[in-house]
């Protein structure tokens, strides 16, 4: 069955990202007052580990959005790393969306097993080492545990959410987005104001774990093309058997894509694990709140190429490369210009806002949020490229990623030792920046210029000429309705 990416979807992605952001922002004011600057620091520590956690998934998220994509356009199975992948019908292949989800489903189980109990040892040893006995124990541990559960849970389930963006359902993953963040924004508030502090904010990312995973469940089952097929769907058992030569097959991809998602945790989200050991919770808490406005502009940059992905995917199939470039090109330029408006905002009116609502803490000075800036745009590019790459079920920079993360975490670490006590943060953004420039920041651009028949600059200058014809708004169709495939 051919997705169908139009207007509405489009605009749902900014609107729900924006407003899932915007969430967050309205929360912000409120853990800046009412957090001790010590706790808020701890909570970017819990959060980072979190990430961290979510890491055991190994790719599949992707994985699984891929290859359900490749099933709702009809492919006869499940490719492996490098196979080709096609289709002559516009019929979904039943068969492999229930092997798909039924794999996903027993993958995620065990990994959410897992993730709990690494949680609740290393984990643990690690909250309490960090403290350094800046908190009180009790004051913390409570959190910790309802923290761990709310994990547990958001890896479950885990699939929902891409397997509604894998059968073309952008606007519903979305909404089910926004209708979670509200609840936790609800929760967060009401409990920072009965003084829970940490115990607040926990609970209210276990409201929204759960609340994330039932609602994008729900309107999957609700979703108008799979009600259609929901008959054939419920006839089809799947063996052990068959699920587990499923994961046979999906492993490679996964196994490939948990690498550079671990290469990205290592490169992005481990410098606040570093900044605490190396600076301590107030330096963290600076840090930590830097990188979650600038991951802000990041994701709503990427809101575009996120909606169009599984289009995007169905292109390549059909061997629509002029279309999936032109699709590319808008996700490109869209996301420099909300990266670089977003970041200016941040640099130069981060801080009098914050002081002005009596925030306990604040955003980094001018030059590091310049340099902080210059990375998440660079990392961030490449990423979509890199997402390009792997929609032609091709991962050629997997090897290149985890270098740059393992080498990343040393530079950060080894220079925090040794200049740590003369430049103090810049030891980690230097080591950040550096580390992009030299390969994965320009390759990848390049590898897809090249396999267009461009140049790199060629390929920047067509996104900002698609921006601003505002392309994606007047031509976004369906593979089926596009005469270019």
């Amino acid at each position: 069955m051919t997705i169908k990416v139009g207007k509405k979807d489009v605009i749902w992605g900014y609107l729900g990202q924006i407003l899932y952001s915007g969430i967050n922002i309205l929360l912000l004011p409120f853990v800046l007052k009412l957090l001790p600057e010590g706790e808020l620091g701890l909570w970017y520590t819990f959060t980072s580990i979190g990430v961290l956690a979510n890491l055991l998934d190994f790719g599949f998220k992707t994985t699984i959005t891929r290859n359900i994509a490749y099933a709702w356009g009809g492919a006869n199975n499940a490719p492996q790393v490098g196979q080709e992948v096609t289709s002559n019908t516009t019929e979904p292949n039943i068969k492999l969306l229930m092997l798909v989800l039924k794999t996903a489903k027993i993958i995620y189980l065990i990994v959410g097993g897992i993730a709990l109990l690494s949680l609740s040892t290393i984990g643990t040893y690690y909250i309490i080492a960090v403290t350094n006995n800046e908190i009180a124990i009790n004051d913390y541990m409570v959190a910790w545990i309802i923290y761990i559960i709310a994990v547990f849970l958001n890896i479950y389930y885990g699939y929902w959410i891409p397997s509604l963006k894998g059968i073309g359902a952008i606007k519903e993953s979305y909404q089910s987005m926004v209708i979670s963040k509200a609840i936790h924004l609800v929760v967060a508030i009401i409990g920072l104001f009965l003084g829970f502090k940490l115990i607040a904010i926990a609970v209210a990312y276990f409201a929204s774990s759960l609340s994330t995973r039932l609602i994008s469940r729900w309107m999957f089952n609700r979703y108008s093309d799979i009600k259609k097929n929901k008959e054939k769907m419920k006839s089809i058992i799947v063996s052990d058997s068959e699920w587990k030569a499923t994961f046979r097959t999906m492993w490679p991809n996964a196994y490939m894509q948990g690498i550079m998602s671990l290469s990205n945790y290592l490169t992005d989200k481990c410098a606040i694990l570093v900044c605490s050991s190396a600076y301590g919770l107030i330096a963290s808490a600076k840090l930590g709140l830097t990188l979650q406005l600038f991951s802000v502009a990041s994701t709503v940059g990427n809101v575009l190429f996120n909606s169009l992905m599984p289009y995007i995917i169905q292109l390549r199939m059909k061997c629509a490369d002029k279309r999936a470039y032109e699709m590319l090109t808008i996700s490109i330029g869209t996301q420099i210009i909300i990266i670089l408006v977003g970041g200016i905002a941040i640099t130069f009116f981060a801080n009098p806002i914050l002081k002005s609502i009596g925030s306990n803490s604040s955003v980094l000075p001018t030059a590091e949020c310049v340099i902080l800036m210059l990375f998440v745009l660079i990392f961030a590019n490449q990423q979509i490229c890199c997402s390009y790459i792997i929609a032609g079920n091709e991962m050629p920079m997997y090897k290149a990623y985890i270098l740059t993360g393992v080498l990343t975490i040393i530079a950060e670490i080894i220079s925090s030792i040794f200049y740590g006590k003369y430049i103090g943060w810049w030891t980690i953004l230097i080591s950040q920046l550096v580390l992009q420039l030299v390969y994965n920041g320009w390759r990848w651009p390049l590898y897809v210029a090249h396999k267009h028949n461009t140049k790199l600059g060629l390929l920047y200058k067509d996104s900002f000429k698609n921006v601003k014809k505002m392309v994606y708004l007047k031509s976004i169709k369906s593979v089926g309705e596009d005469t270019s495939v």
